[in-house]
């Protein structure tokens, strides 16, 4: 099969500047085919993109971190429709009494937004955040609606895995995920001996300049933010989707069973705008009245699944960082 397509595609939205640097790498049938860089990670100094230049990758953090909560519903440490106050009691009040695993996978916990903005100086303080977030009122019964919890899915999950392992989210994610994956420039929060390596954050469309000077703060760089705080390169990232592809393993290890892969990408939540699986997004939606397609693209299939990265909306089509694994 041939990939110079997919090479061009890359490269002429490098020349037509929507980008100033960045990474492609396709894996197919378990090959690597395609592995390219170009331009430059910081156009301060001009030091160029290398394979091993990590990026702050945003919401594909989100698989990351649910296949931490699967890890534990498999070894029967969690249960996915078990309210999250069981393992969090803090969290059982003002309307979340009743958001259960399966309501934060699905964006229904009811808590989408509460707190995005006012937490944010917090997030190098763990605890303190996350008491704070479980304090918050409810802004809709869960189950009852969808909506994007794009910083809290990751709180929630990262504050759970904390009281059932014992461990901090990160050190739990590296141990179990990150070190034996061989994912040598993917962390949960950029540690500082990275600082000077990693790529800058650039944003082009004037809606999102907030978010980009955000994640330009050294502190908030480093912060643990389990929903939008991956740093990473297209190679590591292609490499811990096929494992999932792989349905769980790769290298002779297997690091989840081949029935919790096919629940974590199976369908939970046919919302209009996305079909969601458990932490990731699932193709297949083509709906005449949404032409541009949902996060998995207008011509994704329904086996796809993978997860958009940054969402940028303004005065014209919406533009995504796409992963789709097939």
């Amino acid at each position: 099969m041939n990939f110079g397509a997919v090479r061009e595609v890359f490269q002429q939205q490098y020349r037509d500047k929507q980008f100033w640097g960045g990474q492609l790498v396709v894996r197919y049938q378990g090959e690597t085919v395609v592995d390219e860089v170009i331009g430059v990670a910081d156009r301060r100094t001009q030091r160029p993109v290398t394979g091993e230049t990590p990026f702050l990758c945003f919401s594909i953090a989100k698989p990351f971190t649910g296949i931490c909560i699967h890890k534990l519903i498999e070894a029967g440490r969690l249960e996915l429709d078990a309210p999250v106050a069981d393992y969090w009691p803090e969290f059982g009040c003002k309307g979340k009494e009743k958001a259960t695993i399966r309501h934060v996978f699905l964006h229904q916990a009811g808590i989408p937004s509460r707190g995005n903005y006012r937490l944010m100086p917090f997030w190098g303080k763990w605890v303190y955040l996350t008491s704070t977030l479980a304090n918050l009122d409810a802004q809709f019964e869960p189950g009852t609606r969808t909506a994007y919890h794009s910083l809290n899915y990751g709180f929630i999950f990262g504050e759970v895995v904390r009281r059932v392992t014992g461990q901090p989210f990160e050190v739990y994610l590296r141990e179990q995920f990150l070190d034996p994956l061989k994912l040598e420039n993917t962390y949960m929060g950029l540690p500082p001996h990275r600082g000077e390596d990693a790529a800058y954050a650039y944003c082009k469309p004037i809606r999102q300049k907030r978010v980009a000077w955000t994640f330009r703060i050294p502190a908030m760089r480093r912060a643990v933010v389990p929903a939008a705080g991956l740093n990473s390169t297209a190679r590591d990232i292609a490499r811990f989707f096929q494992m999932l592809v792989n349905g769980g393993s790769l290298d002779g290890r297997q690091y989840l069973k081949a029935e919790t892969v096919a629940q974590t990408t199976s369908l939970g939540n046919d919302d209009p705008r996305n079909r969601w699986g458990y932490g990731f997004v699932i193709g297949g939606l083509n709906k005449p009245d949404f032409p541009v397609g949902n996060g998995m693209g207008a011509a994704s299939s329904v086996t796809s699944f993978g997860h958009f990265g940054q969402t940028v909306r303004w005065h014209g089509p919406t533009q995504r960082i796409i992963l789709l694994s097939l």
